[in-house]
């Protein structure tokens, strides 16, 4: 299974302003998080960053940010990709503070998906804990969107059973209205058929998808490799010009330094 790798849509990330990455002071009296337990530290597919996940500790700490803040806050931390930073520290905080951690729980099942959507290689142990956790809140409510489309996009995208993953969002497909489907679902729908062969309906709906957010440089990306797998070497270019127009207009507005500049942040940050 070919995972997508936006990798380009990272050149703006250092644009960021609201991240737990600018939060250099740690608490008096840190809890220690217990990563021998929780950090799949035998895994070299799972990276971790230890000061962001300290950070993460120290935000939910502070006494004057509701928890709607911390909320956004570490919402715009996975969007970043600090997503086994936060799984690591969810795990540990549910152990020693259920009913503090509880009201996050959502952003930890967020973040188990992002890793295994994510452009680098799963950790299968993560795998096999994200598609359980998954599997028993789908068994106790199949009827429930939310967790049937959790546990389909773990089973797609991780490449465990990209049929029965599929299949699942067909259904959900089916029955949803248009509220319930929106942008996210339908791209939701794209993948799938993008995943079981079905390229002309995906890039149809990437079409669609794309005039709805022509700035979104991942759908080019995947329609890309839809025309790819389809033989369509000319669209396949073509869609892949506009998937680093923003790349290019970047460099062009701000100079060749740019980039110079993005990779020395990258290197900074994983260090």
């Amino acid at each position: 299974m070919n995972k997508c790798i936006p990798i380009f849509l990272s050149s703006v990330l250092f644009l960021t302003g609201c991240s737990t990455m600018g939060m250099e002071r740690h608490l008096a009296n840190e809890r220690e998080v217990d990563l021998e337990q929780f950090g799949y530290e035998e895994d070299d597919d799972f990276t971790l960053n230890e000061s962001v996940m300290y950070n993460m500790s120290d935000l939910t700490r502070l006494d004057q940010l509701s928890p709607s803040h911390v909320s956004s806050i570490i919402a715009d931390d996975l969007d970043a990709g600090h997503y086994n930073e936060w799984i690591v520290f969810f795990r540990d905080w549910v152990n020693e503070e259920p009913e503090e951690a509880a009201p996050f729980t959502n952003l930890y099942y967020d973040a188990l998906l992002a890793h295994i959507e994510s452009p680098f290689p799963n950790s299968e142990g993560l795998v096999d804990d994200a598609i359980q956790t998954f599997s028993e809140q789908y068994e106790a409510d199949p009827l429930d969107h939310t967790r049937t489309l959790r546990l389909a996009r773990a089973l797609m995208e991780s490449g465990r059973d990209v049929e029965r993953g599929a299949e699942m969002i067909f259904a959900w497909a089916d029955s949803a209205n248009d509220e319930e489907l929106g942008s996210d679902g339908f791209f939701t729908i794209a993948r799938a058929h993008h995943h079981v062969g079905n390229y002309e309906e995906s890039i149809e709906i990437y079409d669609q998808l794309a005039t709805l957010s022509p700035d979104d440089a991942s759908i080019y990306y995947l329609q890309s490799q839809a025309y790819r797998e389809m033989g369509d070497d000319e669209r396949a270019q073509d869609a892949m010009e506009m998937a680093f127009a923003p790349s290019r207009n970047l460099i062009t507005n701000f100079g060749d330094d740019t980039l110079n500049f993005y990779q020395q942040f990258l290197e900074e940050s994983v260090d």
